[in-house]
């Protein structure tokens, strides 16, 4: 059980047993972090994963583009996020209490751009919070 703001935060090279729960949208260097805002209704798994994972969508594209991501802030409304209105950003300030965000700091792939590291850890984070919302 949780209660928002929340949010989760692991390296690419760490297993999920090493997820680090916080309540803010501060970037720390090397690791990628998913947050849920105030206003998040945590017992509605199904409109927050899914915003969470547009907001994948958007950065993996964001990626493909531009071979690797510095820091970055993928973020969108935590029951509609879709294409059109999730703002990529460098920097956290723009969150909502009604967003949903993903972040990733500088040194997280090492500049190498393996999209498969992304892939790994924001499966980890998702399922870290499944876990951790299960009984809300």
């Amino acid at each position: 059980m949780i209660t928002v703001p929340f949010s989760l935060e692991l390296t690419a090279d760490e297993d999920a047993i090493s997820i680090v729960e916080d309540i803010t949208t501060l970037s720390v260097p090397g690791k990628m972090k998913i947050f849920l805002g105030a206003s998040v209704n945590p017992g509605l798994q199904q409109n927050y994963i899914g915003s969470l994972k547009a907001c994948y969508r958007h950065l993996m594209n964001e990626s493909a583009k531009k071979g690797t991501i510095s820091v970055v802030a993928v973020y969108g409304d935590w029951q509609n996020a879709s294409a059109g209105n999730i703002s990529l950003e460098n920097d956290a300030s723009g969150v909502l209490d009604t967003d949903v965000l993903i972040s990733v700091a500088g040194g997280f792939d090492n500049g190498v751009g393996k999209t498969h590291m992304y892939a790994e850890t924001f499966d980890q984070l998702i399922d870290g919070l499944l876990e951790r919302v299960k009984d809300n």
